[in-house]
């Protein structure tokens, strides 16, 4: 890759992280255990609830995720005009 696309993707990837980091800690916690391989079943031992709330958790964090990078891609559009 260019050094051009390895710096955009160095500041995609801190800006996804930056928006992780600001989930609520049930939300972020399922969302990251789900992304290293962990099993509903197992996140849901873990935080102490039912399979059908650590899915809610996961919906309502990828949902947060996709609002802040949408108003992110709307933000570098506009500077665009």
């Amino acid at each position: 890759a260019r050094p051009d696309q390895e710096l955009e993707q160095s500041e995609q990837k801190q800006r996804l992280l930056r928006a992780i980091s600001q989930l609520p800690d049930r939300q972020r916690t399922a969302f990251l255990r789900l992304c290293e391989g962990v099993s509903i079943e197992a996140i849901a031992t873990e935080l102490h609830c039912s399979a059908p709330a650590v899915q809610m958790l996961i919906q309502r964090a990828k949902s947060q995720l996709q609002s802040v990078w949408s108003d992110e891609v709307e933000a570098l559009l506009d500077d665009g005009r």
